[in-house]
């Protein structure tokens, strides 16, 4: 079961992780002919920070996840 992206939770926190991810591609250049590779540290992927948030927020129930439909 997944609830709404409308759920205030989860857009709050999307908001705050778009930001973050616009924030750090511009302190890097990202797009730029400046950017540079090896100036990249590890950080957290941004899909992982993204997948959190709808796991969170979004993912109600994983009744019926898996299961075959119609065969």
């Amino acid at each position: 079961m997944v609830a709404s992206s409308d759920n205030d939770q989860y857009r709050s926190r999307n908001a705050l992780i778009r930001r973050h991810i616009e924030k750090m591609d511009a302190s890097l250049h990202v797009g730029t002919k400046e950017f540079d590779i090896s100036k990249v540290s590890e950080v957290d992927s941004v899909d992982d920070l993204l997948i959190d948030n709808a796991a969170r927020y979004l993912l109600k129930d994983w009744k019926g996840v898996g299961e075959l439909v119609n065969g």
